[in-house]
């Protein structure tokens, strides 16, 4: 199990999905054996520390026992140890005593890893297995984030309380979405200097982090307020049949395919799994835990697209449309073909294996049966969508400057739209370089996906400190770099010719336009190596390889550099399993360009010798650098590539009338 990490997780996931949706053999073994190849090539440097002899080894050495191990919650630290705690108290209690003697302790933490602690114990349990129980109670401790109520006390009195009905229910939603003081406090939190410490973990679990009850990472203002809320509810009868109801019908107020309340689906299911081994009390307490988180991650993903009448208010006569569960099924199992990543196959998976198990229950719950039965199966009609994501950068890290407009801002848009899972924003310009990445999250978000995250580091490109930040930005948020795009470059305006331009122009310009690409790779390529391979894309320019009479000497001249620099680095590290390619874009529609161009007859007098009559566009460049990036272009290092309109090609053009700025705009 990579308790690091999600990809073995996954695996345990949507191996015990599709055996529950009834795949063929082969299917899962063909899912297991692909999803395998990716997990981390790692051999542990101790034997297996589930194995008796070992186990008792370990825990004599380390003196561990429950109690002192009580110290380690949610510290991610020692997972060894804790999984020899676990699987000792497995195997001599087995597998329904351990759970119901340590699920009360930790089930306040269920948030851990977003909901991934909770889910896993969920799929072990139902699957079975000494050893998968056991990682499942270790992941809880591991990644423990309390949300338990504080102060918490025996024969919790409900009565006088609201009763938590779909119109409540509806009016809280519209409380909390976009509520500026929770969304104050979030910010707030994540800003503060005690965070900057904190392990390696991903900018969904951080924002969730902030409204927990961690005393380091939690706002208690934020914490205090939801349990005041969810306190005003009569929340006695809640069970897993209503938690996923709620989640359900959650999951399709929200327009887009929210990942975030995927989690919460499946999290619902998890804990079904295991409630009835705990005490009344404790399980009115889980529930209460699990709604918590819910809220609370609902908040923090300050969702745009929620519907303003509930959902269920429709006629059911759409039910008769409806797909029947068995063509769905079908409809989910195919869906390797249909260009969803692996990652989100498994979540296919496991929300169409839960809504199917759920949607047949026939007990009165946040739903009625008939609602449910709409609920369910629109839910799961909702997940082929997810298929748009691209997967050319799958699992991928990517670095690009010059993020805040532009060929860069495209590009960070496009790469986090082909699967990369995290894209550092890099600019001189912070602000924009944070607008790009809302973008990205906003484009993100528009097709389900909220876990591939974009970043803003301020990035002056000339100044070694910068780059070397933005590299380790990174590495610490996204755990490596794979793809390099030195993208940043300035046009002065007084660059001219030799005796025209000053020196100060000169200087900035290759300060900015060739240092930059320079300082780049200096601090990129020791990161691609330890990723162990990557790809770089250094911005030139097609008049690094064709002279032109409107002289731009330093531009021009910085661009050839970044032409050898690029060749020069790409014959250096190619055994590295480092790309090292040089982008060379014609003229384009960017803002570097047509702040020049300001007259008809200036852009006449370049684009009478483009062969196709029109500007380039920053999304053709992006997609150029896509490909580039990508493995499509795994035979492909020291090149020149040229992306303009055939200007280096020609000589005379045609005469054909076209539409100078009518190239794609959109990626």
């Amino acid at each position: 199990m990579e308790h690091y990490g999600y990809r073995s997780n996954h695996l345990l996931h949507g191996v015990v999905a599709l055996l529950e949706l009834g795949a063929s053999h082969d299917k899962i073994e063909d899912f297991a054996e692909s999803y395998a190849a990716k997990l981390d090539k790692q051999e542990p440097n101790h034997e297996d520390v589930t194995e008796p002899e070992t186990r008792s080894k370990l825990l004599k050495k380390e003196k561990l026992t429950y109690e002192s191990a009580c110290a380690l919650f949610g510290k991610r630290q020692n997972f060894d140890g804790l999984l020899a705690l676990y699987s000792a108290e497995v195997q001599e209690l087995g597998v329904d005593r351990a759970v119901k003697k340590h699920l009360p302790f930790l089930v306040g933490g269920l948030a851990g890893a977003l909901f991934h602690s909770i889910i896993q114990l969920g799929y072990a349990y139902r699957i079975g297995g000494d050893r998968l129980v056991a990682e499942g109670l270790a992941y809880l401790h591991y990644s423990y984030l309390s949300f338990d109520e504080p102060q918490v006390g025996l024969g919790e009195d409900f009565s006088g309380r609201k009763k938590f009905s779909r119109t409540e229910a509806l009016t809280l939603l519209k409380t909390l979405n976009g509520n500026q003081l929770l969304l104050k406090e979030m910010y707030d939190q994540l800003e503060t200097a005690s965070r900057a410490e904190e392990k390696p973990v991903g900018m969904i679990q951080k924002r969730l982090s902030t409204m927990s009850g961690d005393p380091e990472r939690g706002s208690p203002v934020a914490f205090q307020m939801i349990w005041d809320t969810i306190n005003s509810y009569d929340l006695s009868k809640m069970d897993g049949v209503f938690a996923l109801d709620l989640a359900f019908w959650l999951y399709l107020m929200i327009e887009h395919n929210d990942f975030v309340i995927l989690h919460a689906v499946t999290s619902a299911w998890a804990l079904q799994q295991v409630e009835h081994l705990l005490e009344p009390e404790d399980r009115t307490r889980a529930w209460k835990v699990w709604l918590h988180v819910a809220l609370s991650a609902f908040v923090t993903s300050d969702i745009d697209d929620v519907l303003e009448s509930d959902v269920c208010d429709q006629p059911f006569d759409e039910l008769t449309s409806l797909e029947p569960w068995r063509q769905i099924v079908a409809k989910t199992l195919t869906q390797v073909d249909g260009g969803l990543l692996e990652r989100d196959l498994v979540h296919a998976y496991k929300l169409v294996q839960v809504a199917r198990d759920h949607g047949a229950g026939n007990e009165e719950g946040f739903l009625s049966t008939e609602e449910r039965d709409l609920i369910t199966r629109k839910s799961a009609l909702k997940i082929p969508t997810m298929s748009v994501i691209g997967s050319r950068l799958a699992g991928q890290v990517a670095v690009i400057t010059g993020a805040a407009g532009g060929i860069g801002r495209k590009s960070a848009i496009l790469f986090a739209k082909q699967g990369a899972r995290g894209v550092v924003c890099a600019d001189v310009n912070e602000a924009a370089a944070a607008e790009t990445a809302q973008l990205v999250q906003e484009e993100l978000k528009k097709l389900g996906k909220t876990d591939t995250v974009a970043l803003a580091v301020k990035a002056d490109v000339s100044k070694a400190s910068d780059v070397e930040n933005m590299v380790k930005t990174a590495e610490k948020e996204f755990g490596g770099l794979n793809v390099l795009f030195n993208n940043a470059g300035i046009m002065h305006s007084a660059d001219d010719d030799a005796i025209a331009t000053q020196e100060d122009v000169w200087d900035l310009t290759m300060n900015i336009n060739v240092k930059g690409v320079f300082l780049g790779c200096k601090y990129g390529i020791p990161a691609i190596r330890r990723a162990g391979g990557g790809s770089i894309i250094n911005t030139a320019s097609f008049v690094g390889i064709l002279g032109a009479a409107t002289p731009q000497l330093a531009y021009t001249s910085s661009k050839g550099a970044v032409i050898a620099m690029s060749r020069e680095l790409a014959t250096i590290h190619a055994r590295e399993n480092i790309r090292v390619n040089a982008l060379c874009p014609g003229p384009l529609n960017t803002e570097l360009l047509q702040k020049f161009l300001d007259t008809e007859e200036k852009k006449q007098r370049r684009l009478v010798h483009v062969p196709m009559g029109r500007f380039g566009e920053a999304a053709e460049m992006a997609k150029a650098a896509l490909f580039l990036a990508s493995d499509d272009a795994s035979y492909i290092t020291g090149t020149s590539f040229v992306v303009d309109g055939g200007i280096t090609s020609a000589y005379v053009t045609s005469e054909g009338q076209v539409d100078p700025f009518g190239g794609p705009s959109e990626v």
